[in-house]
């Protein structure tokens, strides 16, 4: 028998047949329970219905039908958000996910939470969230839910990655064939290596690892400006500036504040440099003098992203505008958003439309070797550009695992297409229009 392409999974795991409920009424279906694969390990027997469900219920599961090879029957796919079980329920940005589970909902794709102790070994069940409610604040709900078909990386720190738990898992669900995209965060400085030897280098800023006071005086001494930026820092936070010819001035800048030095002498920079450093590796860089809009630095915060044909695209474009006194233009260090159009027209009217070709050139450049030279599977990243005053493009750093984009339409874009990647590595049905109703 035909089964609805797309539908709703009533999902009790104690009772068979499962109900499947079609969005809309077709036609006459075969009474009989019929055997579906809810995943590599999981067979289940299901109930077609004539009409979609009367009531929406947390466990309404919105799944899409696909045949396998073997001629049978298979609904997902499930895509699992994995987070760290740090915080209750979990660690992680509660609103990014119920954002993605929603967009999940409208597409016809379950989106869940996963943590390492939802993953059973040996059992086709997970213990996952849904989300129950999502105003004021998101609020989610533990359920027995299928092992997921695809796994999208969310877990929040770096040492949460290195922990032997979040490694365990990723273990298991590699063991279980499930492709997992964006693995881990990237280390400023291994990428800076790996991009060297790449094309892409002559937008790369001089850049050298901070070991000693050596490499700092080598770096000063070809550069009067430089940046320090921890090599597995986020946000701005803990960044340092040194410009100057002697006397020098160093600004530090933490989450709450920004701190500036004025320093006579070299070794002196060098010492609060190490002072402020403590054990945490950190890399020098060229401080790039960037255009100015209304007065102030800017550069560019760029989302690009795996469609659902694995190709990289550009989401999204916007710009930061330096805070006042800061040395990055990151929103948390005081830093502003403002369009792409507007900025590019008051500073480089003649050059805005070359200039915006040639950063979506580069942003797809760089994704292209960044997963070249990982070796990973990576459906997303985030990267800062930054533009001098003579209209020279420069690529500063990459995130894996991006921040979300306030821009509305560049968010709405950003979540489509995660959820069109993961269908893609499923390899279940993609549909461009909207599948599911709230």
């Amino acid at each position: 028998m035909q089964i609805p392409k797309i539908g709703l999974l009533e999902l009790n795991t104690s009772s068979s047949p499962l109900r499947y409920y079609p969005i809309k009424p077709g036609k006459k279906t075969n009474e009989k329970p019929i055997d579906v694969s809810l995943g590599d390990d999981l067979s289940s027997r299901i109930q077609v219905q004539k009409h979609p469900a009367p009531l929406r219920k947390i466990n309404h599961l919105p799944v899409r039908s696909k045949k396998t090879s073997q001629g049978q029957y298979q609904l997902g796919p499930f895509v699992a958000i994995l987070t760290s079980d740090s915080r209750t329920p979990f660690a992680g940005n509660h609103k990014n996910f119920a954002d993605l589970i929603q967009m999940g909902r409208q597409l016809g794709i379950t989106v869940y939470v996963l943590t390492p102790k939802g993953i059973r070994a040996g059992k086709p069940f997970v213990n996952g969230y849904l989300l129950q409610k999502s105003k004021p604040r998101p609020q989610f709900q533990q359920k027995l839910l299928p092992f997921p078909s695809v796994v999208y990386n969310r877990i929040p720190y770096r040492n949460e990655e290195r922990s032997n738990e979040v490694i365990q898992a990723i273990k298991h669900l590699k063991q279980k064939k499930v492709p997992i995209f964006n693995p881990y965060f990237f280390n400023k400085w291994s990428l800076y290596k790996d991009l060297s030897a790449t094309p892409c280098q002559t937008h790369l800023p001089a850049t050298a690892k901070l070991t000693d006071y050596t490499s700092f005086l080598q770096m000063m001494l070809q550069h009067t400006s430089l940046i320090l930026k921890p090599i597995e820092g986020k946000a701005g936070i803990g960044m340092m500036k040194v410009e100057g010819n002697g006397p020098y001035t160093l600004t530090y800048q933490t989450k709450m504040q920004k701190q500036r030095l004025n320093i006579s002498k070299l070794p002196q920079v060098y010492e609060q440099i190490k002072k402020r450093t403590k054990s945490r590796p950190y890399v020098l860089q060229q401080a790039i003098e960037l255009a100015t809009y209304q007065g102030s630095p800017f550069d560019i915060r760029m989302l690009v992203q795996k469609d659902g044909t694995a190709d990289w695209k550009i989401s999204g474009i916007g710009v930061r505008i330096a805070g006042q006194r800061a040395i990055s233009t990151h929103v948390p260090m005081g830093g502003r958003i403002e369009s792409l159009e507007r900025v590019l027209v008051n500073t480089f009217p003649q050059q805005k439309k070359t200039l915006q070709q040639r950063l979506e050139q580069l942003g797809i450049s760089f994704a292209k070797e960044i997963e070249e030279k990982t070796g990973k599977t990576l459906g997303e990243m985030s990267m800062d550009i930054g533009i001098d005053k003579f209209g020279k493009l420069w690529f500063f750093e990459a995130n894996a695992k991006p921040q979300k984009f306030d821009e509305p339409t560049i968010r709405a874009r950003s979540l489509r297409r995660i959820l069109e990647y993961a269908l893609y590595l499923s390899s279940f049905p993609s549909y461009r229009r909207r599948v599911v109703s709230e």
